[in-house]
């Protein structure tokens, strides 16, 4: 049999199951018989120009919207937003929408260098955008549309016009230490709080201060004397230099040993110390049999509490706020009238005085002294004096510490994370314990709220 007579022998089977369904198929047949029209090869053209539609809506219109099956390419786009004269925009609201509706509403705020990031955006598609300032008033843009390709990265936006700014950037250069030299450099507020957190380099740049403020900047760096320098920032952006000395060469190898063994001391003293609240959060996490990362989590996340490990950042940032030795008596009677916590003091375990503070008292003497900070440690003890006098309560291991690692060269922020570093011994010890012979830890609670209260029922209650 050959092909032809093989296919209209199925198109005889198609009829005849379209008069068994009650379909009409029959009598189209013949009516496109009847008028000279083959009714065979008419059908098998319509099937055939059904499915180039079909391919053509899927496949090749696919990218640019209608019909689609699969899905175009995506990329991820960074737009930067500067104002009339090339000054970047921070805390802008950018909004984009495609013009096919496909993506709408989509939104980034600008950071501290007018950058905003848009992921997922579809190639082929152009997009409108908008941009208001951080109180939500209307900015008007140069270009408010931009096209996507696949080779697009950056997406360049301009305002009409230059933007008042609300907030001023202090760029700070450090004179004296080369781009070997790890800088540290701060902000301090006159709270004595770090504005934006430390940075490092020779050349910083602090954005989003208040303008007609009070700052201090501070900078240290390893061999180097650290120092501080007052600035007033009005309402411009302000460009300062700090220069930092080199210490006596002679006493550098020293200072290096005593930096070592000081840590090393530090580390031995933080490793462990019975069932503080971090440890008893690691316990009480492996015990639920969860795994030994979300116990050392818990632990981390309980020690950053500033009752807790986060006190010794505390204490650094108190000696910044009161900031000279004059000043402590006047400023301790001030906080405790106003009930303030002043932190580093008191232990729940050691009444009498923490011995972990003794220790680190005369560490924190010697290092201090020898680079040339020994107005912090003369701070601490005549603080430490003035507490014990006024309230007696002694000093735990976070008092000393904070000037003792202020003056080995730790910034502020990283406290924590350097207890953090040895506590973590201890933790995995306790949760070994712990695992060696498991039980859930699950304290009751005792109710001490009011008791013989009356019920009223719900359509009585007022």
């Amino acid at each position: 049999m050959g092909i032809a007579e093989d296919l209209q022998e199925k198109w005889e089977g198609i009829l005849q199951w379209s008069d068994d369904n009650n379909l009409p198929l029959r009598g189209i047949s013949d009516s496109l018989e009847e008028k000279g029209i083959p009714a065979m090869p008419f059908f098998i053209f319509l099937i055939l120009l059904l499915v180039g539609g079909i391919l053509y809506f899927t496949v090749f219109k696919g990218a640019g919207g209608g019909i689609t099956i699969f899905e175009p390419a995506k990329v991820d786009i960074l737009l930067v937003l500067s104002d009339a004269t090339g000054q970047p925009v921070p805390d802008a609201q950018l909004t984009i929408a495609s013009t096919n509706g496909a993506q709408v509403n989509l939104q980034a705020t600008t950071n501290f260098d007018g950058e905003a990031g848009f992921k997922g955006l579809k190639v082929g598609t152009t997009f409108e955008v908008s941009a208001s300032d951080s109180g939500g008033n209307a900015l008007t843009l140069d270009e408010n549309s931009f096209a996507v390709l696949a080779s697009t990265k950056v997406v360049e936006l301009r305002l009409s016009s230059p933007v008042v700014t609300q907030t001023v950037t202090v760029s700070v250069e450090v004179k004296g230490p080369t781009d070997g030299e790890t800088v540290h450099v701060a902000i301090i507020g006159t709270d004595g709080f770090p504005i934006g957190g430390t940075q490092t380099g020779l050349n910083t740049r602090f954005p989003g201060l208040a303008p007609n403020s009070d700052y201090t900047v501070r900078a240290n760096a390893e061999g180097f004397v650290a120092n501080t320098l007052p600035i007033s920032v009005k309402d411009r952006d302000l460009p300062v230099s700090i220069t930092l000395k080199t210490k006596e060469k002679a006493d550098l190898g020293i200072v290096k040993v005593l930096v070592v063994d000081a840590i090393d001391l530090c580390y031995v003293l933080h490793a462990d110390h019975g069932m503080n609240a971090s440890t008893f959060s690691a316990r009480v996490t492996v015990a639920t049999q969860s795994d030994v990362y979300s116990a050392i989590t818990s632990a981390v996340g309980t020690l950053k509490g500033p009752l807790h490990g986060g006190a010794n950042e505390a204490v650094m940032r108190m000696l910044d706020k009161i900031g000279s030795m004059d000043k402590i008596e006047a400023w301790l009677k001030n906080a405790l009238e106003k009930k303030e916590k002043i932190m580093g003091f008191g232990h729940r375990i050691y009444k009498n005085g923490d011995p972990r503070a003794k220790i680190l008292r005369e560490l924190s003497k010697e290092v201090c002294g020898k680079v040339g900070k020994s107005h912090l440690f003369d701070m601490s003890v005549h603080l430490n004096e003035v507490m014990e006098g006024e309230k007696g309560l002694h000093p735990n291991v976070d008092f000393y510490s904070a000037s003792l690692y202020h003056c080995l060269g730790i910034p502020t922020d990283l406290f924590t994370p350097v207890f953090a570093v040895s506590r973590i011994s201890g933790w995995l010890a306790h949760v070994m314990e712990q695992k060696a012979a498991n039980k859930l830890i699950r304290p009751e609670s005792l109710y001490v709220g009011k008791t013989d209260r009356k019920w009223t029922a719900v359509e009585k209650r007022g």
